[in-house]
């Protein structure tokens, strides 16, 4: 062994003896990583009982739904979305479960809490992915909020808003393999009826939750179940909401009850519903809506005479229409050339040309202006070569002679 081996040798020696300095600091680090992991598993249990709670209502029986929602209740804020989730589900009473967990945790939220707006955001963007007791569930629990009037132009209200947008798209455009379901429109319906007209003082906000009001009433009016149908048009009466052509559609749907309530919303709407709209429900198989049309005529000025015309001249056969030619002429209560002038517009090429013959020869040179229009673009070439007739012959005392 040589003398600098000698000199290094207990050098080594003493670092190959254990420290105990280093098992001091080994023994320290192990403490701190098993405190740290309980620590972890402390502050996330809520979010591990939230996930094994999702698992047990998603199975949950009648008998065990009250006890998994005061579990989520105890668990609070983490439960939110593991509970919203459960909107997917097509099973009631899942979704019921889930519903009531989440009254039960929002119930002391102020209604300006961020987590509603929050919540109701989340509701938004998953609202077309849940299934029909979902969306119903959905626009349920922010009617519930609703309770209370809602404050204007909150962000709470500004989310209502989107939801109420996406609820019209999901009924406008619903998931593959799914049917209408009553119980989303007449969820929405409350919820409307919990919105007042105006919420927002911005004039954006209130341009956006018209309109989100418009299209989801009129995605009812479309795929609505008759009786949220008629609720619907009452709730557009209410709202004065501008849906008049919708209703006027609505005149065509097979349910009467429907087109009854059809007719009492257009009936005093004298600017934006023509008088020939309620004349033409004169003639619906269903004698309410015929006298309800009536009455709204009555309303409007029309006199007894002026609707059994009108009746007349809306009949769906062109020779009752054709009826009223010899109705009117010489009635001193009647502007006999307005209604021939009526006729002349009539869809049967029968009756048009009829009333081209009839302005010529009652009114000569004061119809020129109409049979000038009848000649050059009548849709149908006999008519248009029949007025064309009739105004050459005007002031040559002829007409006897009719091209066919």
């Amino acid at each position: 062994m040589t003398q600098s081996a000698e000199r290094n040798s207990p050098v080594e020696n003493e670092l190959r003896k254990p420290s105990l300095f280093g098992t001091k600091w080994a023994l320290r680090f192990g403490a701190v990583a098993v405190a740290g992991a309980a620590g972890a598993g402390f502050y996330f249990r809520n979010d591990i009982q939230a996930a094994w709670l999702v698992r047990q209502v998603s199975q949950t029986t009648e008998a065990e739904a009250p006890q998994h929602i005061e579990r989520a209740k105890g668990i609070g804020d983490s439960a939110i979305a593991p509970m919203a989730s459960l909107f997917q589900s097509d099973r009631d009473l899942v979704v019921k479960t889930a519903m009531e967990a989440l009254l039960g945790i929002s119930a002391n939220w102020a209604q300006d809490d961020s987590r509603r707006v929050i919540l109701a955001g989340k509701l938004s963007q998953g609202f077309v992915g849940f299934s029909p007791q979902g969306q119903a569930a959905s626009l349920n629990l922010v009617s519930a909020w609703l309770a209370e009037p809602p404050i204007a132009g909150s962000p709470f209200m500004q989310a209502v808003a989107g939801l109420l947008a996406q609820a019209a798209l999901g009924m406008a455009d619903p998931a593959p393999g799914t049917e209408a379901d009553p119980t989303v429109p007449k969820a929405a319906l409350v919820l409307l009826a919990r919105i007042p007209a105006a919420t927002a003082s911005a004039e954006t906000s209130r341009r956006e939750d018209a309109l989100a009001r418009r299209d989801l009433l009129r995605q009812i009016l479309r795929k609505g179940d008759p009786a949220s149908r008629v609720e619907a048009i009452s709730v557009i009466m209410r709202t004065q909401t501008d849906l008049y052509e919708d209703l006027v559609a609505r005149l065509e749907d097979p349910v009467a009850e429907v087109r009854r309530a059809c007719i009492l919303a257009i009936g005093p709407a004298n600017e934006k519903v023509r008088e020939d709209v309620l004349l033409s429900a004169l003639h619906d198989n269903d004698s309410e809506v015929g006298r309800l049309a009536e009455l709204a005529l009555s309303a409007r000025g029309l006199s007894t005479e002026h609707i059994r015309l009108g009746k007349l001249l809306t009949d769906p056969d062109p020779a009752r229409r054709l009826e009223v030619l010899d109705l009117v002429q010489g009635s001193p209560d009647l502007d006999e050339k307005l209604w021939l002038e009526r006729m002349s517009h009539d869809r049967a090429d029968s009756v048009r040309a009829a009333a081209a013959r009839a302005l010529s020869a009652r009114f000569g040179i004061d119809a020129q202006d109409r049979l000038k229009q009848m000649a050059g673009s009548d849709p149908s070439p006999s008519v248009s070569r029949i007025a064309g007739f009739y105004l050459g012959q005007q002031g040559r005392g002829n007409t006897a002679i009719v091209p066919r």
